[in-house]
């Protein structure tokens, strides 16, 4: 629940406890609108922790209205996927060599992409017991550098897995034994240092 202080004003952060859920919330029901009006919509959250129901419940809505919904989460999920409710929602989990704490929001906002660099998992205790924060990517080279990153670790099939509908992780590697190999942090790496 955020909090009844309204005398507090923020004009490019969102800040839990304050205008967090709010933000977050019309960003998301923003993609449904746009998937009812047959345009494309697409949401991607790379985060440590989804545990909070209250927002699993907004991508649910998100994927029954036929949003794509990406997850990258690192540690533990509760959103359960491939259920009717959640049939558009994909969970990507890497474990490798380098221990990702990085969390980015990114929501596709009708092809005008909303990119945000925060520090929230999507935990009870982030979202309202914390005072954590997000910050829109304002500069267009930085915004597609960290778009491509994106992009990278969702191909990767070397070390990343789907959690599947028993919540178990299933290796892509298994999957895609004829498809180029893309190993996230590897090829993160070189990108980077170009």
């Amino acid at each position: 629940m955020e909090t009844k202080n309204t005398d507090v004003k923020f004009n490019n952060i969102w800040v839990s406890q304050f205008n967090m859920l709010g933000n977050l919330k019309k960003k998301i029901n923003q993609e449904i609108r746009n998937v009812k009006k047959g345009k494309r919509a697409h949401i991607v959250l790379k985060i440590n922790g989804l545990q909070d129901n209250a927002m699993i419940d907004e991508l649910y809505k998100a994927s029954e209205a036929g949003v794509k919904v990406d997850l990258i989460v690192r540690g533990i999920s509760c959103i359960v996927p491939n259920q009717p409710y959640s049939k558009n929602i994909r969970v990507t989990r890497i474990v490798d060599m380098f221990l990702e704490h990085a969390r980015i929001w990114y929501f596709y906002n009708g092809g005008d992409e909303d990119l945000y660099i925060t520090s929230a998992d999507w935990m009870m205790r982030n979202l309202y017991r914390r005072i954590e924060t997000a910050f829109p990517v304002l500069d267009k080279k930085i915004k597609q550098t960290i778009i491509k990153i994106l992009k990278i670790q969702l191909e990767d099939n070397v070390k990343a897995c789907f959690v599947d509908d028993c919540m178990q992780n299933v290796f892509k590697s298994k999957k895609s034994n004829s498809m180029k190999k893309v190993h996230a942090q590897q090829d993160i790496y070189k990108l980077l240092t170009l």
